[in-house]
């Protein structure tokens, strides 16, 4: 006697304990009802879908005996296939966001070391048309020194000068 197809595995009546191709285990307990016992490693991508291309030649392979069970394999490989598909063109889509994750971090890098090589160019060019004994020039020397201080504000101490403009 069997339950049926239930999902990704199959349950027969006279197994107590079944496991998931994700690992949960699950016992079986009165009227067929699952119950999760333990948690188990699971498969990795290659191996679940290793196991799924399996199952399904072997649904093909062995469908006479599935029909003469009740079963009907033509629709269980379909059904198999579509997930399986599916899951590979998730897997494809997350390949490819890692890559443009990696590229954007990349540019956010580079923009951040631009940002900073021009904005200390700046305290720069505030130093040099400030005279250096003044208060805004002490002011504007701790600009780089604040910024690994926990307690920085983002505001400067000191307003930039205007550029000469004519």
């Amino acid at each position: 006697m069997h339950f049926g197809w239930t999902g990704p595995f199959q349950v027969l009546a006279s197994q107590r304990l079944t496991h998931s191709p994700w690992g949960d285990a699950y016992e079986l307990r009165g009227e067929g009802k699952k119950e999760e016992v333990k948690k188990r490693m699971t498969l990795s991508e290659t191996q679940t879908l290793g196991f799924s291309s399996t199952v399904q030649k072997t649904f093909l392979e062995e469908g006479a005996a599935l029909r003469t069970a009740g079963y009907d394999p033509d629709a269980m490989q379909r059904n198999l296939k579509r997930l399986h598909d599916e899951v590979v063109a998730l897997g494809a889509e997350q390949e490819d966001l890692k890559r443009q994750l990696k590229d954007k971090t990349k540019q956010l890098n580079d923009g951040l070391k631009r940002l900073y090589n021009l904005t200390s160019g700046g305290v720069d060019a505030l130093m040099t048309a400030v005279e250096k004994s003044s208060p805004a020039a002490k002011n504007i020397r701790r600009l780089r020194s604040r910024i690994r201080r926990s307690d920085y504000v983002e505001s400067p101490a000191v307003q930039p000068v205007p550029m000469k403009t004519e």
